[in-house]
């Protein structure tokens, strides 16, 4: 059984922090389809500017999951990114020719967070 969701702002953005806290690899494939599936890089920085203007507690949960997942990735990480974010890695393992699926999630949490400001 859940937790009541708090009736105020603030009660129902702590909620969230900890259920995405609880789960970061589910909560980053959520971000990565909501930013990066289907978008190229104009539409990346549109979609996380936009959300840093309206959900900056969103980005705050979005980068502490970039950090944990990074930190211990999964052993499927290629298939996470291919099924989440719609980049698919080459029998190597890597994306583009020259990341492995590592770098590439790193590279884009370094985008992101330049962007955040």
């Amino acid at each position: 059984m859940t937790d009541p969701e708090p009736d105020d702002l603030q009660g129902r953005i702590a909620a969230m922090t900890r259920r995405r806290t609880a789960d970061p690899l589910g909560f980053l494939a959520d971000v990565l389809e909501s930013v990066w599936l289907e978008s190229d890089e104009a539409d990346v920085a549109f979609l996380w500017t936009h959300r840093s203007r309206v959900a900056p507690w969103w980005i705050d949960n979005a980068l502490a999951a970039f950090d944990t997942v990074l930190a211990d990735p999964p052993d499927d990480l290629c298939y996470f990114i291919e099924t989440h974010a719609g980049r698919a890695a080459d029998s190597d393992g890597r994306l583009y020719g020259d990341l492995s699926c590592l770098g590439w999630l790193r590279t884009q949490r370094d985008l992101v967070q330049s962007l955040t400001g």
